[in-house]
């Protein structure tokens, strides 16, 4: 783009400042989008091709919202008296380190030989519209505004104050601005806890989704800044009351569960480069606020004294590309690319993350991002089952059985490898579409309830073909995200297809 020496480049966004270099007019990011021609040619199908990523199926377990419901089915069943005492308390007696160290142990890790390019080596490679793309991604993320404060009537609101008046005997009326002590400390992957509590200053906060609160932190020994997830869970479910007991142990076990799942995403990669060469946002440790109880009550949901922490990073891609930016063909390009390289990593290493979103994506203000939140991830092929202590090593009786066997009656279905393609589908849409759903689906639908409604009404992802077409979406990722938001998953690309017919995209 030509101008005046000095003066501002006009990006797509608007973001660059003058002396920053840009592609011209004429320059093109990749050949022109003809999908309407290719079509008529009979070029692009609606068939997913290639064999699937198959995992192994191994025994995690897994917590979530639904899964209380089981357990809270063995209460109203009559079992509270006989087995609670024991069978609740079982994390707190053996103390969360303990479990950690058993659980991390026993991470078994996976990587399919696929010859995929980590991050970084993509990072290396691009190139220079893509790299223009990323100057212009990270121009974004620095003009968000943050605000120091949630909104009243918020989560963030609720766990901030009802921890700072917990904290304080009810002098404070936010975490904001407080000192803390954090205790046992255990840094992911490791065995050893520290007993020495650290002081860490809450300075603001950051966001929240629809279970967590994020702040920062900056421990005053060292001056390092970090991002604090602060976890809630139900004080309800289907109506039936959650205690106290029970919120800690699911808060422990959570815990657990989605530490060794972050260790089993990082496939043969040590932990300390997951973020470089995976592009993954794991927790650097996990620790215990000190001074409050380990499940605080807030007004609508329970708050859990263990906390991660993590990288500060600064807003995620849901901010980018779903909000007021208007981003660039360039810009679109390097986030689709680098998204993808990520996604395949995941793949590689026989893991589904199963909440793949746009606001699990964590970016830093040099345009690079991260994915995070595994809350809910699992292996490829295991079964997400119901949260209960190991039977084989802390039944002491004949009723703590059958209890621990009525809390696994209900079964998940099996993580599928192409639960995570499809939500990298809808992922790439809403980049290349400014914001926009595929299939008019809703924020948030249910991912089953959206493919189910389209199986049953026979939709087949041709249907796309019109609005990527509209969008100018390069035809080579037009091709793919039409593969990945196939509804019939017999249908809908796999992992191995994408290695082999868009092996362009990944190198």
């Amino acid at each position: 783009m030509s101008g005046a020496e000095g003066s501002p480049v006009q990006t797509g966004s608007g973001f660059l400042a003058a002396g920053e270099w840009a592609p011209l007019d004429g320059d093109v990011v990749e050949e022109a989008y003809s999908l309407e021609e290719r079509t008529e040619k009979g070029e692009v199908t609606d068939e997913g091709e290639g064999e699937g990523v198959r995992g192994r199926r191994q025994a995690r377990r897994r917590g979530g919202e639904a899964r209380m419901a089981a357990m809270l089915g063995v209460l109203v069943a009559g079992l509270i008296t006989a087995v609670l005492s024991s069978l609740l308390w079982w994390p707190s007696q053996r103390g969360r380190g303990a479990l950690l160290r058993e659980a991390w142990a026993r991470v078994a890790h996976h990587e399919e030989p696929w010859g995929l390019p980590n991050v970084q080596e993509f990072e290396e490679r691009m190139s220079p519209y893509v790299k223009f793309g990323k100057r212009e991604l990270g121009a974004a993320v620095q003009k968000r505004r943050e605000q120091d404060f949630p909104r009243s009537g918020t989560l963030g609101h609720d766990v901030l104050s009802s921890l700072g008046i917990e904290l304080s005997d009810g002098k404070r009326s936010s975490l904001i601005g407080a000192k803390i002590l954090l205790k046992d400390m255990q840094k992911l992957g490791s065995g050893k806890v520290e007993r020495q509590p650290l002081e860490f200053y809450v300075k603001r906060y950051l966001g929240e989704d629809k279970s967590c609160v994020f702040v920062e932190v900056v421990e005053l020994a060292t001056e390092k800044v970090f991002a604090m997830r602060l976890q809630t869970l139900p004080s309800k479910v289907d109506g039936q009351h959650v205690t106290p007991e029970l919120a800690e142990m699911m808060a422990n076990q959570s815990t657990v569960e989605s530490t060794v799942a972050m260790l089993e995403a990082v496939g043969e990669t040590p932990p300390q480069r997951a973020a470089e060469e995976r592009g993954l946002a794991l927790a650097y440790s996990v620790a215990t606020i000190s001074g409050v109880a380990p499940i605080v009550r807030g007004s609508t949901r329970y708050i859990t004294a263990n906390v991660q922490l993590m990288e500060r990073f600064h807003g995620n891609l849901e901010e980018v590309f779903a909000g007021a930016n208007i981003m660039s063909m360039n810009a679109k390009v390097y986030a689709a690319q680098r998204l993808l390289t990520e996604v395949m990593l995941l793949q590689s290493a026989s893991v589904s993350h199963n909440d793949l979103k746009l606001q699990n994506i964590y970016t830093r203000k040099d345009g690079s991002f991260y994915i995070g939140n595994f809350d809910e991830s699992v292996r490829i092929g295991e079964r997400r089952r119901k949260l209960q202590p190991d039977t084989a090593s802390s039944t002491e009786g004949g009723l703590q059985t059958a209890a621990a066997e009525a809390l696994s009656v209900a079964e998940a279905p099996v993580a599928h490898s192409q639960t995570d393609l499809w939500d990298l589908g809808v992922c790439l849409y809403k980049i290349f579409l400014n914001g926009d759903l595929p299939y008019g689906m809703k924020e948030g639908a249910p991912r089953e309830d959206v493919i189910a409604d389209l199986e049953l009404r026979g939709v087949r992802s041709g249907q796309l073909l019109e609005a990527l077409a509209q969008g100018r979406v390069p035809h080579k990722w037009a091709d793919l995200i039409i593969g990945l938001l196939e509804p019939s998953v017999e249908q809908r690309i796999e992992a191995k297809a994408i290695l082999e017919d868009h092996h362009d995209l990944l190198h």
